[in-house]
């Protein structure tokens, strides 16, 4: 049946399609290198119009307010500008109350057109541009290790990956944290203590992994301008040693933390990437897959989060303490144990 997809690789190809949902400014080049926080894509939103009544404003009809003008069509105008006037004794004047662009003047009317909010999209990780998408975006591509997350803040940095996971259900906490962690990317295991969160802010960390996060403290992981990804779930839960193999083997390499949420229609995942040297031309890990023997997976439900095994069979009609049946699989697990459990609480890891 199909699996919902988690992957963790020690080297792969990736490609992503960096994308905005309307039309955009594209500043990028097809071939162009661009690290993870490089612009790719920009657009602005929520214009609005503002309608100025010269004639009123002045005092005067509408077939004498040109010659009082003092903009014209197109003109990009800051708040306080002088519009037209000044007009008799009292010297009455038409400014801009905000920043703007005059778009139209006509019968003593001067149209400002207002920008709103511009919306930048960052590439999210380390790569080549192999394919621009007109007025959307991009597609970036590069080689290297790759670790997908259950959750992330929405933020992006990049920096030196530094690993903080000693002993077996590593937790950190806020003497771990010091200045020379400055621009790097810490991973680690569970967190629930908040100072950790504003520490890791006050010292201009690039990124925060972690294997769990406290649920108390999701509000805090979700404000804080530093990217952040929780790989297992919240609650309190070590991290799956699949993870752990492959982040030791990349500490101290320049990584890229993509926290934005994830996206289950189009397979994206936060996920953390560390760039690594060329493979051959292969095709991008796929977003879906089946279960199978043989093949790898993690535990979801919430008493074995952070464990992982291998399927060895496939059962069906399989009957649960609860009473329920569905389809199952046994697993042999990292620690040589035997269990079985429904597919439903499985992740395909590839």
């Amino acid at each position: 049946m199909p699996a919902p997809l988690t992957c963790y690789h020690s080297h792969t190809l990736i490609e992503r399609d960096r994308l905005l949902p309307g039309l955009a400014d594209v500043p990028v080049r097809l071939g162009q290198m661009v690290s993870a926080e490089d612009t790719i894509a920009e657009t602005s939103y929520g214009t609005r119009h503002l309608q100025l009544d010269v004639c009123r404003g002045l005092r005067v009809p509408p077939d004498q307010v040109e010659k009082y003008l003092t903009c014209h069509a197109g003109l990009q105008v800051t708040a306080r500008d002088i519009l037209a006037g000044p007009v008799g004794v009292a010297r009455r004047l038409v400014r801009t109350p905000v920043d703007g662009r005059v778009v139209l003047i006509e019968a003593g009317q001067i149209l400002l057109e207002i920008s709103g909010h511009t919306r930048r999209l960052l590439a999210g990780l380390p790569g080549k541009v192999v394919d621009l998408v007109p007025e959307r975006g991009v597609v970036i591509q590069n080689t290297g290790a790759l670790i997908q997350a259950a959750w992330g803040n929405g933020k992006i940095g990049q920096g030196l990956l530094r690993i903080h996971l000693e002993g077996d259900f590593p937790s950190l906490q806020r003497a771990d944290l010091d200045g020379r962690l400055s621009g790097t990317i810490l991973a680690a295991g569970h967190c629930s203590d908040p100072q950790v969160i504003q520490a890791a802010a006050s010292f201009s960390l690039k990124g925060l992994v972690l294997a769990s996060l406290d649920p108390t403290l999701l509000p805090l992981a979700a404000s804080v301008e530093v990217p952040l990804i929780v790989l297992e779930g919240f609650g309190c839960h070590p991290l799956n040693p699949l993870a752990v193999e492959i982040l030791l083997a990349c500490s101290g390499k320049l990584a890229a933390l993509n926290a934005e949420p994830g996206d289950l229609t189009l397979g994206n995942r936060p996920e953390l990437v560390v760039p690594g040297p060329e493979i051959p031309a292969e095709q991008p890990s796929s977003s879906q897959s089946f279960f199978a023997p043989g093949k790898k997976v993690r535990l979801v439900g919430l008493s074995q989060l952070g464990r992982s095994g291998t399927i060895v069979d496939l059962l069906d009609g399989a009957v649960f303490p609860g009473g329920w049946g569905s389809t199952s699989a046994r697993l042999l697990l990292e620690n040589g144990e035997q269990v079985e459990l429904p597919l439903e609480n499985l992740e395909l890891v590839q």
